[in-house]
C-alpha cells in the first residue's frame, strides 16, 4: 500500500464509506443516522460542498452537556465549521502530524473540491501501528511550547493553549467564563 516512491499515502488508509447530512438537519436526525452507519461522525454538505462536520463529542458537549433538546436544534448549530482537510496523495506521517498538532481524530480528504474520504486515527493506526507514537513524540521534541493544555475548544471550536475540563468536555477560557 505505498505510492511509486515507496510512500504511505492518504489515499491507501482513507475510508471511502463517507456519510453525510445536511446543516437543516436536527441533532437528533444526525445521531440516529451515526448510529444507523456506526460511525462517529457526520460530513455536512450544502449544495455538494463540505460546509462543516460533526462529531458525538460535539454532540455531548453542545447538546447533551448542556441539555438542549436534540429535536429542536439543528446541525448547523453544533458542527465545527472550520473544517481541516487533506489532500488524498499526502503522505500518511505528514496528515498523522497534522492530525496530532491539531488535536483531531478524523481529516475529511478532499479531491477536486469534493469530499473524497475520511482518514481517522484508526486507519493510522491500523496503517502504521507505531506511527502515532513516533510522531507525537517527536512533536513534543520538536515544539516543547506547546502546553498539555493545547487543543480545540469543544465549546466555540478555537484553539487556546489553556483548555480546562468541565463536565468532561475541553473548555477554553472564554467559553468557561459563560
Amino acid at each position: 500500500m505505498m505510492n511509486k516512491y515507496g510512500k504511505l499515502i492518504v489515499r491507501d488508509a482513507m475510508s471511502r464509506k463517507l456519510i453525510y447530512a445536511s446543516p437543516d438537519d436536527t441533532v437528533l436526525h444526525a445521531v440516529k443516522t451515526m448510529l444507523d452507519y456506526k460511525v462517529g461522525c457526520l460530513l455536512i454538505l450544502e449544495k455538494g460542498k463540505l460546509v462543516g462536520i460533526v462529531t458525538e463529542k460535539d454532540i455531548l458537549a453542545k447538546i447533551v452537556a448542556l441539555n438542549w433538546n436534540p429535536e429542536k436544534i439543528t446541525v448547523s448549530k453544533v458542527m465545527s465549521k472550520n473544517v481541516i482537510s487533506g489532500k488524498p496523495d499526502m503522505d500518511l506521517p505528514t496528515a498523522a502530524r497534522k492530525m496530532i498538532e491539531l488535536g483531531i481524530r478524523r481529516l475529511p480528504i478532499i479531491d477536486d473540491g469534493k469530499v473524497v474520504g475520511m482518514l481517522t486515527s484508526t486507519d493510522l493506526l491500523r496503517m502504521a501501528p507505531g506511527l502515532m507514537d513516533i510522531l507525537s513524540e517527536k512533536i513534543k521534541a520538536d515544539i516543547p511550547s506547546i502546553s498539555k493544555n493545547a487543543g480545540i475548544c469543544d465549546i466555540c471550536n478555537a484553539y487556546s493553549r489553556d483548555l480546562k475540563s468541565r463536565s468532561g468536555v475541553q473548555v477554553c477560557p472564554n467559553c468557561m467564563k459563560r
